[in-house]
């Protein structure tokens, strides 16, 4: 505890101090909403299961602001137009589908809670699921003023699996982990033609996984997005990297293979 207390103080002093959420002109002020098409082409995608494989994917994503409601989203297509490597389908699903929904306790409680490098506060939610699994995420968040991001958020969640869908049984949540996510996104520089190059990215750090560690996988899992965009106008390119560790918590087949990402986006 006194660890945590002294790289509190610290991260206070070495950072300025945060602008907090400012709803002085009303909860609806900060208001917002934006989605965008995209279409990836993966090359070695990790797979904890067999052999890597390539896949290229639709994915139509969003988010916005409303109120005291933050929300991200996505839902993925998989092997898109029948694109992806052969025999792979059944191993990643057809769809994955992600619904991040945040509550502000800044805005709920209408208290400036910022302090130090910490702008708002929030209580997190999470679902993920895709081909006979689903999990859900509980915790909290917060969004960060840091120096060279022009937006940074982190979030600790408690995980739950429903283990229904692998047994076959009535609904059952088990515990399975805690995992620290970790998304970023920030200009790296602007162009005379009004294009710029963005970092966008998140990392999950997950642990304490014991159903995992008893079906036969791992106490813990690594994943870490690194994407560069260049954007005009309404469209961007992108290359990623996606680095792992023990992906899908196993330590078997290709679970530490880095992924390659070449992306087309179109913003609405």
């Amino acid at each position: 505890m006194k660890k945590f207390l002294r790289l509190m103080a610290l991260c206070t002093v070495i950072s300025a101090a945060a602008m907090g959420a400012d709803y002085s002109e009303g909860l609806r002020s900060k208001d917002y909403k934006w989605s965008q098409i995209n279409m990836f082409h993966v090359q070695n995608h990790a797979n904890a299961f067999g052999d890597t494989y390539h896949n290229t994917y639709l994915q139509v994503e969003g988010g916005g602001r409303s109120g005291f409601l933050n929300l991200y989203y996505f839902v993925d297509v998989n092997n898109f137009l029948d694109s992806g490597q052969s025999g792979k389908k059944d191993d990643h699903g057809d769809f994955f589908l992600k619904i991040a929904p945040k509550f502000s306790i800044d805005a709920m409680t209408g208290r400036d809670l910022s302090i130090g490098p910490v702008k708002e506060w929030f209580i997190s939610t999470q679902y993920k699921g895709f081909n006979d699994m689903e999990t859900y995420y509980v915790g909290f968040g917060v969004d960060w003023d840091a120096p060279f991001f022009d937006s940074i958020a982190s979030n600790l969640y408690a995980t739950y699996r429903n283990t229904s869908l692998d047994n076959g049984s009535d609904a059952d949540w088990d515990y399975s982990g805690i995992v620290l996510a970790t998304n970023w996104y920030t200009v790296l520089t602007t162009f005379e033609n009004g294009a710029n190059l963005s970092y966008q990215g998140w990392m999950d750090i997950g642990f304490n996984n014991d159903y995992a560690e008893r079906n036969g996988g791992t106490h813990d899992e690594f994943q870490m997005y690194n994407g560069f965009y260049y954007n005009k106008e309404n469209y961007s390119l992108s290359y990623s990297v996606k680095l792992h560790n023990h992906f899908s918590y196993n330590n078997t087949e290709n679970h530490d293979a880095v992924t390659h990402f070449f992306g087309v986006h179109y913003r609405m």
